[in-house]
């Protein structure tokens, strides 16, 4: 996802005054992917993500498990890169929305045992906001299941994407906030 030149420091201090252990903080210096609120550790974020999401167990420092299996991660920056991924950040199998361009902000990660259909309006991010128009850019790594990830928006297909491709900024592709359903695997 991406290098931040204070994060030990942020980390830290998040960590001791949360009194948990954090692999990142949310804090990013102002730029392309970064989130505005800097001072938000990814300890207050994932907080936030267990009380909007009924259900949810947190599963480490920046990640909830959703009761279907997928997964919100907080942004925090981490040096372990996933291969095959273009983010860096989605593990094969799995398809990955980001809150921001260029795989920045917020993630959520579809389950991999699962190809159904996904409403937006039922996974709810850090902040309170539902998912649904809030992607900004797309993994989908492989190994994927078989068929094309489709995307709607009022129950219209918008936008495919087949397995091993990725779409670094939607804004440039028409669609930026604007996806509210998926097929992960096609239907």
């Amino acid at each position: 996802m991406r290098i931040i030149s204070r994060l030990g420091a942020v980390a830290a201090a998040a960590a001791l005054v949360s009194g948990l252990t954090m692999s990142g903080a949310s804090a990013t210096p102002t730029g392309e992917t970064g989130r505005s609120d800097a001072s938000v550790p990814v300890a207050t974020e994932v907080r936030g993500l267990l009380a909007h999401n009924a259900g949810s167990v947190q599963i480490n420092s920046d990640t909830v498990r959703l009761s279907d299996g997928s997964t919100i991660t907080a942004f925090a920056v981490d040096a372990r890169a996933v291969p095959n991924s273009a983010s860096t950040r989605c593990p094969g199998g799995h398809l990955c929305l980001f809150a921001n361009s260029n795989w920045g902000g917020d993630q959520w990660t579809s389950s991999a045992s699962s190809c159904a259909a996904v409403n937006l309006f039922d996974y709810f991010m850090g902040n309170g906001k539902s998912w649904a128009d809030q992607a900004s850019s797309i993994d989908n790594p492989l190994p994927r299941p078989s068929g094309q990830a489709e995307f709607f928006h009022n129950n219209r297909a918008i936008a495919f994407l087949s397995p091993g491709h990725y779409l670094r900024n939607l804004a440039t592709d028409g669609y930026n906030d604007y996806i509210e359903s998926l097929y992960p695997c096609g239907h």
